[in-house]
């Protein structure tokens, strides 16, 4: 990783799953993650971070901050970013909303009854 790189992960959603070596951890010298508590506790790629000791709290940045403008991901062009992410349901809810909305506006789709009618309980 050389000086102004950044690097999107975001995938290695379970425990044994990997796509980055600890070294990236180490190497990033912020780390943008969508949940720090969801990724320590569902990657694969943060378990091997974590147990290598290459696994900084100091260096985490949650993406609500970023976008909320409280906090910078990066803060000089030279920095090194890493941006990890495993999901959230309320990121996969909006893109979800996001497809309907596009279908509707474009006037492809069917329509169906509400989704709990379908439901037997």
């Amino acid at each position: 990783m050389r000086p102004g790189q950044h690097v999107n992960s975001i995938g290695a959603t379970g425990g044994k799953l990997r796509e980055i070596d600890p070294a990236c951890f180490a190497r990033a010298d912020s780390i943008l993650l969508d949940s720090i508590e969801q990724v320590r506790g569902e990657s694969g790629d943060a378990f091997a971070a974590i147990a290598s000791g290459a696994w900084e709290e100091s260096k985490m940045v949650e993406m609500p901050a970023v976008v909320a403008g409280s906090v910078r991901a990066r803060e000089t062009d030279e920095q090194i970013t890493l941006f990890k992410s495993v999901g959230t349901a309320v990121q996969d809810v909006m893109a979800g909303f996001a497809v309907y909305e596009r279908a509707r506006r474009l006037g492809l789709g069917t329509e169906t009854a509400e989704f709990l009618e379908h439901k037997l309980f």
